[in-house]
């Protein structure tokens, strides 16, 4: 009778706590995988919840057939499901809570150093030893964890030790040590290099000229991502060969492959070649302006392929290396500030001729820093259909010619207005065809006080602005 008692007692308690647990998934089953669930849009965010949505459909299915077997009179096999089910689970529990409990020794915020030097100080190797620490012992209670809970279903640690040490085993183990040991060096043998260029380019106890620094800023990064690339496809291969993939089968069919779609392929190389050369001539430069393909702005980054150039109003265009054919670069060594003035006919050009040339002169004596040769004006240089063309040049720094140019426009137009010399305007000449009449006469000419007209024209009976 107490065996019988202990047996329906141990019946009615396995049953009951199933179904609770079945009750639990069905009506709460969203909300628990909501809060496994990470919010990210990334690829491997929806990987993952994906896989919490297939365990626990699994688990679901498990806790169903488990409830099968109690129905069908199975009851010693589904008490002893549910009891290595409930095992595990406090097992897991238990696992997770020592985990977060190491959490609490893992250093707060990322290990870092400072770029411009190779040495590693103690802060550094401490919190990068105590990292590695903690993700040791997490690691540790993951495998311990995992053991107990197969030792819990049946399956003994002798089982996984003899499966371990067999030479299948064992020679795929160590193949992909190497392969990890080959992927990690590459990744660190990147980073100090590229840690060694910013320390040679950019270190601050390095002097470099102003025009250095902007073939630094362009050559710095370009010469990572070669490095970059290299590296990385170089331990691929590497990697390939120690899993035991021949490379040279690779390669070979990469190379026919390559032959095939050499032809469509001939752009990506012309790009990469002329921006090889124009990194190696020195033709164009981080922060530079310059004109090319019909686009006016400043040079952002030079890549292997393509080159990003900014405009005034803050568009990008990234134009492939290829199309470069023409370029025109503001940053090199001097410009010529050019403004060019419209003189009306009825002026006097030796006046406008002297007021250009003082106020060169004038700008010239402002501004020494930036300005390289004397001014030169030079007219009249074109006879227009209103107006006489003179020019005022000025030799100055590069990037300086714009804002000199809009300070001498600005000086003209004050200078010419307070001597009288007139900017002109279009103007139109109007001839009548017929003699004018008593019945109908010519209109009068439209004049502004001020302005000398000069002679009427004969034939002519209005000349208008």
């Amino acid at each position: 009778v107490g065996e019988t008692l202990r047996f329906a007692h141990r019946y009615v308690t396995y049953f009951g706590i199933l179904l609770i647990l079945i009750f639990i998934l069905v009506h709460k089953g969203k909300e628990i995988q909501e809060r496994f669930k990470v919010p990210n849009p990334s690829l491997i965010a929806r990987l993952y919840n994906g896989i919490i949505q297939f365990l626990f459909w699994c688990l679901l299915a498990f806790l169903l057939v488990v409830l099968a077997l109690f129905l069908g009179n199975e009851i010693i096999e589904a008490t002893e499901l549910l009891s290595s089910f409930l095992q595990t689970i406090v097992l897991l529990f238990l696992s997770i809570s020592l985990v977060r409990f190491f959490d609490r020794f893992r250093p707060m915020g990322k290990a870092e150093q400072s770029p411009f030097s190779l040495a590693l100080d103690r802060k550094f190797l401490r919190t990068v030893g105590m990292t590695y620490l903690v993700n040791a012992l997490q690691f540790s209670i993951a495998l311990a964890m995992l053991f107990l809970s197969l030792s819990i279903w049946g399956i003994e640690s002798r089982q996984i030790v003899s499966l371990i040490t067999s030479d299948t085993v064992r020679n795929v183990f160590w193949r992909l040590v190497k392969t990890v040991m080959i992927l990690f060096g590459s990744v660190f043998f990147v980073r100090w290099t590229t840690r060694f260029i910013d320390l040679l380019f950019f270190s601050p106890d390095i002097s470099w000229s102003a025009f250095s620094l902007r073939r630094r800023t362009t050559f710095g990064p370009l010469l990572k991502s070669v490095i970059r690339y290299i590296t990385y496809t170089v331990a691929g291969f590497l990697a390939l060969s120690t899993l035991g993939v021949n490379p040279k089968g690779l390669l070979a069919g990469i190379s026919v492959v390559g032959i095939a779609i050499g032809f469509g392929a001939q752009t990506l190389v012309r790009d990469i070649i002329t921006g090889f050369f124009l990194v190696l001539e020195d033709s164009i430069a981080v922060g530079d302006v310059v004109e090319a393909v019909g686009i006016t702005g400043t040079v952002e980054e030079i890549g292997i392929r393509v080159t990003h150039i900014r405009e005034f109003n803050g568009k990008l265009h990234v134009i492939p290396n290829g199309e470069i054919s023409r370029l025109g670069n503001f940053n090199r060594e001097w410009m010529r500030a050019i403004v060019e003035v419209s003189v009306a006919y009825e002026a006097d050009i030796d006046k406008a001729f002297l007021a250009l040339q003082e106020i060169g002169e004038a700008f010239c004596a402002t501004h020494p820093d930036i300005v390289l040769d004397p001014p030169k004006v030079q007219g009249p240089i074109a006879l227009g259909p209103s107006e006489v063309i003179l020019r005022l040049v000025i030799k100055v720094k590069a990037m300086e010619h714009w804002e000199a140019e809009r300070q001498l426009r600005r000086r003209i137009k004050q200078v010419f207005d307070q001597r009288g010399i007139e900017i002109p305007f279009p103007r139109r000449v109007i001839y009548h065809k017929y003699p004018p009449t008593q019945e109908h006469p010519a209109p009068p000419p439209h004049r502004e006080e001020g302005i000398d007209y000069g002679s009427p024209t004969p034939g002519s009976s209005s000349r208008n602005a």
